[in-house]
């Protein structure tokens, strides 16, 4: 064999081995990187609440970095939970509002440089006690997460769908801070 298909195949193999490296196993969004860091999203009250996520994902060693139901649930009770925005966060006992968050649409880039995630989730919350909405919207919120952030780009991934998950969360429970319960 010549020195130059011997340095190809070897320059190739390196650039395989490179790419292995740094592409990594994909990782589920953490729900504490999508919990909002806000501490007041206006009204608070002396309500309580039970949250249910749907639509959600598991990730796959192989696969994009997903939001699962629990993760996505996790982080908005840890939000409002900081905030205060209701009073008492409760399992299936008996609430006054129940808060449902439906992921209806996650889109992630494959690669790139700068990855940017567009999440949609339909919120609806519910008054138990009539079983009447008392507010509904589909919120879309978009992140970007850049090479300055993380090199990898299942990393760079993972945040920006944390970035859109916490984006989306701020804003719907902005939404809801400003009615009146």
């Amino acid at each position: 064999m010549k020195k130059t298909a011997r340095t190809n195949i070897l320059v190739a193999a390196l650039l395989v081995v490179a790419a292995l490296h740094f592409s990594g196993c994909a990782t589920p969004a953490q729900s504490e990187a999508m919990a909002s860091s806000r501490m007041d999203f206006g009204r608070k009250n002396d309500r309580s609440v039970t949250i249910t996520v749907t639509g959600g994902s598991e990730t796959k060693s192989t696969g994009k970095s997903q939001i699962s139901d629990d993760d996505f649930a996790s982080a908005i009770n840890a939000s409002i939970e900081k905030s205060g925005l209701f009073s008492k966060i409760l399992g299936l006992e008996a609430s006054d509002f129940q808060l449902n968050a439906e992921i209806v649409r996650v889109d992630q880039p494959t690669i790139g440089f700068n990855m940017t995630v567009t999440l949609e989730v339909n919120w609806t919350l519910i008054r138990r006690s009539t079983g009447k909405v008392a507010w509904q919207k589909a919120e879309t919120s978009t992140y970007t997460a850049t090479m300055g952030e993380a090199f990898a780009g299942v990393t760079r991934l993972r945040m920006a769908t944390e970035g859109a998950a916490r984006l989306n969360i701020d804003r719907a429970l902005g939404e809801i801070g400003k009615l009146e319960l």
